[in-house]
């Protein structure tokens, strides 16, 4: 991720909007929490976690945390 949008998607956040991220190294999604010096604090199941925005991609649209990672390849 950017650090325009890095900026933007904590705006968001901070405004009260959720937003959710994938790790793109674990394929985990969750919901951030809060945003500091380029990493977010993000809710993932019961606890949270600390991601750099350089492994974050916001998560695509329809997509819950619930859902399994997929790497299909045709």
């Amino acid at each position: 991720m950017t650090r325009l949008d890095y900026q933007n998607i904590c705006e968001l956040a901070s405004d009260g909007k959720d937003k959710m991220l994938e790790n793109q190294k674990s394929h985990q999604v969750g919901k951030i929490l809060s945003c500091n010096h380029g990493y977010f604090n993000v809710k993932v199941g019961q606890g949270w976690q600390v991601w750099s925005r350089e492994i974050c991609e916001e998560a695509a649209a329809g997509r819950s945390k619930s859902d399994p990672p997929y790497d299909f390849q045709i």
